[in-house]
């Protein structure tokens, strides 16, 4: 059940990269300037790709440990807070459209990270709100 999910997460953050519109926002979502912009747009087609790209990530954040491998790639120092296998517990009842919203203020509210990879941001975003797993 667990690599299905992989899979799928992995399967959906793909499509929506190469489904992304082709009117000015069409490069691939690298860090939280290009995610911000398209929060931010006046298209509903745009802002539906940034929701699930965000969704997707959650998502592969909640479950897959490979995430983890990737973003302590990235900053070392990332693994002192991973706690265990999983990186983050969502809550069972979700509410998709919060966790848009959660990883909106949390862009806002740090603009000078801006320029981080915007997996990073959201991973951050979601563990400011929500918190990391305890084992």
């Amino acid at each position: 059940m667990k690599i299905k999910g992989i899979v799928l997460s992995s399967i959906l953050i793909i499509n929506i990269i190469n489904a992304s519109p082709k009117d000015g926002v069409a490069s691939p979502i690298m860090d939280g300037h290009k995610l911000l912009d398209m929060m931010r747009s006046p298209s509903e087609d745009v802002q539906f790709i940034a929701n699930m790209y965000i969704w997707g990530v959650s998502v592969g954040l909640d479950h897959n440990y490979f995430v983890i491998d990737y973003l302590t790639d990235l900053n070392p120092e990332f693994q002192k807070r991973v706690k265990g296998n999983t990186l983050l517990e969502l809550p069972e009842t979700i509410v998709w459209m919060e966790i848009s919203d959660v990883v909106y203020q949390f862009l806002i509210n740090h603009p000078g990270r801006l320029y981080y990879p915007s997996v990073v941001l959201i991973g951050d975003a979601l563990l400011e709100v929500y918190g990391g797993i305890k084992d």
